[in-house]
């Protein structure tokens, strides 16, 4: 029988087979600990379901780990474009694809949606683009994404010519190399960039609304065949930043060497912070968008620590439908000015509050007035206390007066002429506001949201020093 692109059946099963054992060779040099950073797994027992559609060149991997079924099961699935919902149909309605999945969590085993529920997704998609014959928009660059247990690779081509045993050698090497750099950051040694012929698990998140960091070079070919916008993955700044590595991407993917989310969060959106203050119309990214990245050349998101709207606009394959969206285009000496005041600012330790101004920002934009409020509040009252704080250091007689209400220490400064008038009645109007939401049923409205927002903004820019704005216009925006 011949297989994809008339290579034969055989010569096909042979080649994911030794794939499989290739991992599994290199997988068991691995230490445990290692083993952890893993973002594939080719271990026993392992199963690949190959659909081809040879009119269109197209092709889907599929990928599971049933325990019932035989290790090393590799089938080979034809379709055509007249009859593929029907064969699709066929598929899923097998046995094997109707049982639940359960996931064992400490004594507990938690049901799960069926199995057929989470491959479903992989067929749609698949099926559309044979439908739309778009194969020009697949490619054979990305892999196996999804878990460990369930994983799908969607290409065009020829099989025959990638190199599958150096792929599965690169994701253990990467494992390795992951795992020794977590090390290094437990023990405060600095992190030295990873040689691009590796592959690194990274946090990350994309710069929203859309961005594009220097420039994408059309060309009539790449146009046609999709590759242009591949290289909307490419690295184009790569630095240390407080002893971290953090790339960017052309598509505005900023991405920091580690595995710790709560790390990655914090550099973000200090990063996308700063970006604000110097005029980015940025947001900030929560916990729940941020994505876990391939780090090598290029950098690719493997998948989301959830799905929400946002994710789902930057999915790595819905760059590839021809959308007609708006991105703010960013000359590569800005990004870099961004990056190199952000450091400043950790530095001076003024991250926190550059990152509550930013989330502030970000709540005033869904118009959620009560949570830019508070969070610009907050700014303001820290700032208060703290040149409050610095005033008591130097005031031997009132010393024990320090933990004042902050009525009190704004009337002090103004009297200490600290801050001047103007800045009081402002702070105490805010105050006024602060009280009627914090101890009545009051919601502050959206003129007094801006005002507490100004307020900290000032704060801030005086803090930080950062008075300029970057001019941004309608002419920085490109649609492709």
């Amino acid at each position: 029988m011949v297989g994809l692109k008339g290579m034969p059946e055989n010569s096909i099963k042979e080649k994911f087979i030794s794939m499989i054992d290739t991992f599994r060779i290199e997988s068991d040099k691995l230490s445990p600990e290692e083993k952890k950073h893993l973002w594939n797994d080719f271990g026993k027992p392992c199963q690949l379901y190959i659909f081809s559609c040879k009119d269109y060149n197209l092709h889907l991997i599929i990928k599971t780990k049933f325990s019932e079924l035989r290790d090393k099961t590799i089938e080979l699935i034809e379709i055509t474009p007249e009859n593929f919902e029907n064969q699709f149909d066929a598929f899923e309605n097998r046995s094997t694809w109707n049982k639940k999945m359960e996931e064992k969590d400490g004594d507990f085993f938690i049901p799960r949606p069926k199995r057929v529920d989470l491959i479903r997704d992989y067929l749609v998609y698949f099926g559309q683009k044979i439908i739309q014959r778009r194969a020009d928009v697949q490619n054979k660059s990305t892999g196996f994404v999804g878990d460990l247990s369930l994983g799908y690779w969607d290409f065009s081509g020829d099989v025959e010519t990638i190199d599958l045993d150096g792929r599965v050698r690169g994701l253990v090497q990467g494992a390795k190399q992951s795992y020794h750099n977590s090390k290094k950051e437990t023990i405060s040694e600095t992190p030295k960039p990873t040689s691009s012929s590796h592959t690194v698990s990274a946090c990350g998140a994309y710069f929203y609304p859309f961005v594009l960091i220097g420039e994408l070079k059309k060309t009539t070919k790449g146009q046609l065949s999709g590759s242009d916008h591949l290289h909307l993955d490419d690295i184009v700044y790569d630095c240390k930043f407080d002893d971290l590595r953090v790339a960017v991407t052309k598509a505005g993917l900023l991405v920091v060497e580690t595995d710790d989310v709560i790390t990655a969060i914090k550099t973000i959106n200090t990063i996308f912070g700063t970006a604000m203050l110097l005029g980015l119309p940025v947001y900030s990214s929560r916990p729940q968008e941020i994505a876990f990245v391939y780090l090598r050349e290029r950098a690719f998101v493997s998948s989301w620590t959830s799905t929400t709207i946002r994710s789902l606009m930057y999915d790595y394959r819905t760059r590839f439908l021809r959308l007609n969206i708006p991105r703010l285009q960013i000359h590569l000496k800005i990004l870099k000015q961004i990056i190199q005041r952000s450091e400043k600012i950790l530095k001076s330790k003024l991250d926190e509050e550059v990152r509550l101004l930013l989330e502030s920002h970000t709540y005033s934009n869904s118009s959620e007035n009560l949570q830019s409020f508070n969070t610009s509040w907050l700014i303001i009252e820290k700032y208060l206390r703290k040149i409050w704080d610095e005033k008591m250091k130097f005031d031997f007689v009132n010393k024990n007066m320090k933990n004042r209400d902050i009525n009190y220490i704004l009337k002090d400064l103004k009297t200490s002429e600290i801050i001047t008038l103007s800045e009081y009645s402002k702070m105490q109007n805010l105050r006024g506001t602060r009280n009627k939401v914090f101890h009545g049923n009051s919601e502050p409205n959206i003129t007094q949201t801006k005002r507490c927002f100004e307020t900290a903004e000032e704060i801030i820019r005086r803090e930080t020093r950062i008075n300029k704005k970057f001019d941004f216009n309608v002419s920085n925006y490109i649609y492709f």
